[in-house]
């Protein structure tokens, strides 16, 4: 169920990235580290730039961001309860 989750927040992103919190990007994965404990577990590209999910693995927090090709990187979503599945072939449900 992830998987098009995700998919729907790289096709988002860009759209949502124009009315989030940005700053240069070491501002914004810096205060993410600090407040946080996040770090990057992944990331994707798309049209507006590049995606990463960051996650703590302490406290189970996570936020996804955007960074434009201008080095300009947003907040764009934000929670808790993060947990990671093993993957599953195509076409198999876990």
């Amino acid at each position: 169920m992830r998987g098009p989750i995700l998919l729907a927040c790289a096709i988002l992103a860009p759209a949502i990235a124009t009315a989030a919190p940005c700053a240069p990007r070491e501002a914004v994965i810096g205060q993410i580290a600090k407040t946080y404990a996040e770090s990057r577990v992944a990331l994707g590209l798309t049209n507006g730039g590049v995606v990463e999910v960051l996650t703590s693995p302490q406290t189970g927090s996570w936020a996804i961001v955007i960074t434009r090709p201008d080095g300009t990187t947003c907040a764009v979503m934000a929670g808790e309860a993060w947990t990671v599945e093993a993957q599953q072939p195509p076409g198999r449900d876990g």
